[in-house]
């Protein structure tokens, strides 16, 4: 039985204890002095057993080390746990308990079980592997003091470090379905910077890493604080891109490189756009909605941190999530952009230019199917690009770039 996590207590080897120190009463009070000997140590044995605990307690140190605080995708992280007991007196057995954990998947940190003896110091390192997006937990839980006699161990606790381990941000080489000398490249938008300055709208105050061309420098010298013209424009339409959050099956090894490839895509089609000034509205079913004006860079950081937390465990498609927009009154005038990492119908009908009321355009990754289905996927979209669909399609994360730029 645990208490807490602070005290452990095994019964079952209390239970053969005391069987044991009945025997030895017996056997002391029918045989000889000798059993009597033995029955008063052994009487005696938790107490010590105890007080080694106590001891030991008082005397472990412990440090951690991280080779870094903010690791990237694809790096490693160097993990160096060293654990002392400064007192002249042997101990029992300690266990480190120690977390490693990316998102209820095991780092393959496991727990380490030492036998200090007097004055001793070890040293342990580990390298975490950080190949996906997401919450990294590394660090030690607990150390856990037992005694000789095995039925009481104490619990210290430790701490534990946790990482936010963001998607790459990739800078595609010219617009998605573009052509060279094209900017934006989508049917339906145009750039959403191009107001008229002749129509002063507002002034709002400025934040960090906004564009600063059009600080009322008249303001700044009249109350020293920057503030941003805002104009009116007759219409800014823009895209809403929507990512395919359907989960497709356990977690594995190929399916986490799939999802972080369609993050990564996401992540660097909004930096594309947003950086021509063109409106961009993020949506997906679990997926916290993002929307932009135009270049804003703090409001890039706030959506490229939050992409760890987008999870594919929806069962809603992406054609849904667009019908929902619509019945609402909640779709902005524009294109719409599907990420996806299904073949779907539903979708590529959409992005059948012949067939469809809204113009779309679909990003198919591939990267987490078999062989036989990306022969099927690469079919069906190049019949539909031959109708004047718009559709490409992305082989691998590490090939995002050169797919979206062919």
């Amino acid at each position: 039985m645990i208490l807490g996590r602070i005290v452990s207590v095994r019964f079952g080897a209390i239970g053969m204890y005391a069987f044991a120190l009945t025997l030895l009463y017996l056997a002391a009070a029918y045989i000889g002095p000798i059993f009597v000997f033995l029955f008063s140590i052994f009487l005696f044995a938790p107490v010590c057993s105890l007080l080694m605990v106590f001891i030991t307690t008082a005397a472990i140190r412990y440090n951690q080390d991280f080779s870094t605080d903010h690791p990237l995708k694809g790096e490693q992280v160097v993990y160096t746990l060293s654990v002392s007991k400064e007192a002249w007196i042997p101990s029992g057995p300690i266990r480190l308990r120690l977390v490693g954990t990316q998102q209820g998947m095991s780092l393959g940190l496991d727990d380490i079980d030492i036998y200090p003896a007097a004055n001793s110091r070890f040293l342990f390192s580990h390298s975490v592997q950080c190949p996906f997006r997401g919450v990294y937990i590394v660090g030690l839980e607990s150390i856990e003091i037992r005694g000789y006699l095995g039925w009481f161990s104490y619990f210290l606790p430790a701490w534990v470090r946790t990482f936010y381990v963001y998607p790459r941000i990739i800078e595609l080489k010219g617009p998605p379905f573009g052509e060279e000398g094209t900017s934006v490249a989508l049917p339906g938008i145009t750039r959403g910077g191009e107001e008229d300055y002749t129509l002063l709208e507002s002034l709002d105050q400025y934040r960090p890493g906004a564009p600063v061309r059009h600080i009322s420098w008249k303001k700044f010298a009249s109350f020293g604080q920057p503030a941003l013209k805002r104009y009116e424009s007759s219409s800014q339409p823009g895209v809403t891109i929507i990512l395919d959050t359907r989960g497709s099956g356990d977690r594995t090894v190929n399916l986490l490189e799939m999802e972080d490839c369609s993050v990564e895509i996401l992540v660097a089609v909004v930096k594309y756009f947003i950086d021509r000034d063109v409106p961009v509205h993020v949506l997906g079913d679990g997926v916290e909605s993002f929307h932009f004006g135009g270049q804003d860079e703090a409001q890039f950081r706030k959506f490229h941190h939050a992409t760890v937390g987008i999870f594919f465990q929806s069962k809603i498609p992406p054609v849904q999530v667009l019908q929902e927009q619509v019945l609402a009154n909640r779709f902005a005038p524009g294109s719409v952009l599907f990420i996806t990492h299904l073949a779907d119908p539903d979708i590529l009908s959409v992005c059948d230019r012949s067939s469809s009321a809204i113009p779309a355009a679909a990003i198919l990754n591939l990267s987490g199917m078999s062989a036989a289905e990306r022969e099927r996927a690469e079919s069906g979209t190049l019949f539909l690009r031959d109708r004047g669909g718009m559709i490409r399609v992305v082989q691998s994360a590490m090939s995002i770039a050169e797919d979206l730029w062919k």
